[in-house]
Parts: structure tokens; C-alpha cells; sequence
């Protein structure tokens, strides 16, 4: 009977004993730390929402979330997380302190915004969520909740872009934002000249120059010529009336002379500015 009970008394010394449940508070009333008595060492747990966020542990680079440690010995840990990236230029920093001991599995989680960088190609657009404008890309736009609203892109001069899934939008992939085409035959037509896309006014003024340049010297040459033989006539004949149709005859050709200068100088324009 005695040895029964020396029996007994030792298995009940080996066996651990039950763990015992402590729950720690953190400051953020997004965020939760619990802990729990166990056996020999600590174990640290640090998962968040979304996950895949830096963590570091007394200023050490310790991993991404879910994060699993074992500390030997107790000590105070500064947690500090980063959303989504360490190096990221718009990231979001938690810390928080930690106390472990031995015999304790301590566990964290961080709850974080979700974050979608919106950029377009060229950049300065509007976005719109639903029918308010919420800023100009690029964007960063922060959200916790899945959305319902669709997201718009607009830039005068360009075609409206719509974004069914913001997972898809990052740096990496901006949104290309496609000219608007102006159809000079259709809504856009009542600031066009009639012609003027086919060159149908400026080849008019040209042809019309031209032309009056080409009569007007022709018409030169010819009221030269007459006067000149008028002239030869004078001489011959020493007639006043032959002297003054002479002068008429030159007077004539000096202004079909002029006109042609001027035909040639509008036509020389309108070739330069072809």
C-alpha cells in the first residue's frame, strides 16, 4: 500500500501542470494581445489584417506577418509593424511593447488599412469615388471595408476610365488614359471652315493668285508692247494724239504691273504657309 502511494505522488510531480489564461489589452482598439501561461519558453505570435506587413522586434528586422518566434528568456519586446512595406513611401507604423516570460505564449494581431496607390498616364487626374472626387493621381487611397462604389478617372482631353477592382491598380500598372479623337466631319465640325481640312480655302486663294499673277503679266506685256508701238508711230509721224494714247497704253501696263506684283507676293505667302 505504501508503495502504491509513493507511486502515485510521483507520476502526479511529473505531470505538468493545467495552464492558467491571462488576456493583456493593447492601446488601439483595433489591435489585441493575449497570453497564456505554458511551459518552459516563450512564444510570440504576430499575425495582421492584411497580412504580409514588416515587423520588427527592438529595432531587428524580424520577418512579415504571420510571425512565429521562440524567446528563451524574458525580456520587453517593441513591436513595430509596417503597412505595407518598410520602404514604402506612404507606409502606416504600428508599435506596440510586448513582456514576455518564460512559460508564456504571447500573441498579436494588428488590424491595418488596405492601401491601393492610383496612378495614371499622364498623371493629374481626377479620381472619383461613386460622385465625389476624392483626390488626384497619384493616389494613395486607404480603405478597410470592401467597396461597392466604383471608382472613375477623369482628365479633360481624355476618355473616362472605370475601375471595377482597385486590386488591380498599383505603380506598376497605371492607368492609361486614352485621347479624345476629334472628328473634324462630325461633332467637331462647326469650328472648321468648310474645306479647310481637305486645303480646299488655302488651295482656292492660291490657284486665284496665281492666276491673276499670270493675266496681270500678260496684260502688262501686251499694253507695254501697244504703247511702244504708239510711240514708234509719234516719231514717225509727230501725231499729239498717238503721244497721248501712249501714255495711256503706260499708264495701263504699269498698274497690270503692280497687280502682278502683288499676286506674286500673296501667292509666295500662301506657298510658304502651305
Amino acid at each position: 500500500m505504501r508503495t502504491l502511494s509513493l507511486v502515485l505522488l510521483v507520476v502526479l510531480w511529473l505531470v505538468p501542470s493545467r495552464s492558467q489564461s491571462v488576456h493583456l489589452n493593447s492601446d488601439s482598439g483595433s489591435d489585441s494581445i493575449g497570453a497564456v501561461v505554458s511551459d518552459s519558453v516563450a512564444r510570440v505570435s504576430i499575425t495582421s489584417h492584411p497580412p504580409g506587413v514588416d515587423v520588427y522586434l527592438n529595432s531587428h528586422s524580424a520577418g512579415r506577418t504571420p510571425l512565429h518566434r521562440v524567446i528563451a528568456r524574458s525580456e520587453t519586446l517593441v513591436v513595430r509593424l509596417f503597412s505595407p512595406a518598410v520602404n514604402h513611401w506612404r507606409r502606416i507604423e504600428k508599435i506596440d511593447t510586448i513582456q514576455t516570460t518564460k512559460r508564456a505564449i504571447v500573441e498579436g494581431h494588428y488590424v491595418f488599412d488596405n492601401m491601393r496607390v492610383i496612378t495614371s498616364i499622364p498623371s493629374g487626374a481626377t479620381v472619383v469615388q461613386g460622385t465625389r472626387p476624392i483626390g488626384v493621381t497619384p493616389l494613395a487611397y486607404y480603405y478597410r471595408d470592401p467597396i461597392d462604389e466604383r471608382f472613375a478617372v477623369r482628365k479633360i482631353g481624355f476618355e473616362e476610365s472605370i475601375l471595377s477592382d482597385l486590386s488591380q491598380v498599383s505603380p506598376m500598372n497605371p492607368i492609361r488614359l486614352r485621347p479624345i479623337e476629334i472628328d473634324l466631319k462630325g461633332k467637331h465640325a462647326d469650328f472648321v471652315l468648310e474645306g479647310d481640312d481637305e486645303g480646299g480655302l488655302h488651295g482656292g486663294l492660291v490657284y486665284t493668285a496665281a492666276g491673276t499673277m499670270i493675266v496681270s503679266g500678260i496684260l502688262a506685256a501686251y499694253l507695254k508692247d501697244s504703247g511702244n508701238r504708239r510711240f514708234d508711230e509719234y516719231l514717225r509721224t509727230n501725231d499729239p494724239s498717238l503721244l497721248q494714247s501712249t501714255r495711256r497704253y503706260d499708264k495701263a501696263a504699269g498698274i497690270a504691273v503692280a497687280i502682278t506684283q502683288v499676286s506674286l507676293g500673296l501667292l509666295a505667302y500662301l506657298v510658304l504657309t502651305e
